[in-house]
């Protein structure tokens, strides 16, 4: 995975990961399935949702995202 992100460093978060506008949390998420527009995607908790990715496409399952608010915010990356 990538470096610890600094306050301000990842698209509006703080060091918590939580967004400084409205205080919601991004979470990382593993893409399982892609169609053009959104991914299927799962959390640590091995909960699923769908996510809005054309903000970071192109985007492969296995890649890891940070999804604020059903959006995809930054691309992770595939693990490593």
């Amino acid at each position: 995975m990538s470096a610890p992100r600094t306050p301000g460093s990842a698209g509006g978060l703080d060091a918590a990961a939580h967004c400084v506008t409205c205080g919601d949390e991004g979470i990382i998420v593993r893409v399982l399935d892609v169609d053009e527009a959104t991914a299927l995607c799962a959390a640590g908790d091995a909960t699923t949702q769908t996510v809005a990715i054309e903000l970071v496409s192109p985007v492969r399952a296995g890649d890891e995202l940070l999804v604020h608010a059903g959006v995809a915010i930054l691309h992770l990356g595939a693990p490593g």
